[in-house]
């Protein structure tokens, strides 16, 4: 069965060598479309159809005296869409493990229906295996703080409009409740934000990193991204 999706591409690192393939409405293999990432957010639009779940390969050239344009590919990642929304998000993460367990990267996908996000919030993508606690959102004073749990994996929206607070903090051995994260973000009533949150850059440091991808309500916007907000 062939399936058709419309997804932008994010990673907290530029991949290079990344690519997919597209395919005829028989499923055979056409060619290869290069993906670019945009350390700035998120990528362009790109369009697939073929069969799931779809596979992103790295490619190297290896010419014979039969084809000096061969090419081999090499899946790196995959993600099944069968029931994709009409444009989704696919945030790619170096797999630490590999190659004695998984793929080279793992990926996943976000829903960007503007049903799915309102306008004027802020949901939290979590790459880390990790819980935390946040405050988040706009606030109707300084004392007026209500914490949510931010789980591994996309959490709920929060209204954010017109700015606010994001203070994530997590139980540390021996010290308790410590801040990881901390910024502040402005969100239009006609826009919405996603905070991905990745992994310590550095080993033993307990600051996640953070990359701030913003996106228009109705299908507006398809171009790159030219904004981020980034921590360590």
């Amino acid at each position: 069965m062939i399936h058709e999706v419309s997804f932008y591409i994010a990673a907290n690192v530029r991949i290079p060598n990344l690519h997919f393939g597209v395919f005829d409405e028989e499923g055979k293999f056409q060619k290869s479309v290069p993906l670019r990432f945009n350390t700035s957010g998120r990528s362009q639009l790109y369009e697939y159809q073929g069969p799931m779940p779809l596979l992103f390969f790295e490619e190297e050239k290896k010419p014979t005296e039969a084809d000096p344009n061969a090419v081999t590919r090499t899946p790196v990642a995959s993600i099944s869409l069968q029931k994709a929304p009409e444009k989704v998000l696919l945030l790619f993460h170096p797999n630490l493990n590999h190659p004695d367990s998984g793929p080279k990267y793992s990926v996943s996908g976000v829903n960007l229906n503007d049903d799915a996000v309102p306008g004027g919030h802020i949901s939290v993508f979590n790459f880390t295996r990790q819980e935390y606690m946040g405050a988040i959102g706009r606030r109707r004073n300084r004392d007026d703080v209500d914490f949510v749990k931010i789980k591994p994996g996309i959490n709920e929206p929060v209204p954010i409009h017109p700015a606010g607070p994001v203070n994530l903090f997590a139980e540390i051995k021996d010290e308790g409740w410590t801040q990881v994260y901390d910024n502040n973000f402005q969100c239009d009533s006609d826009e919405r934000l996603l905070l991905v949150l990745f992994p310590p850059r550095f080993p033993g440091s307990i600051n996640i990193g953070g990359r701030l991808i913003r996106f228009p309500l109705n299908g507006e916007g398809d171009a790159e991204d030219g904004e981020v907000e980034e921590t360590p």
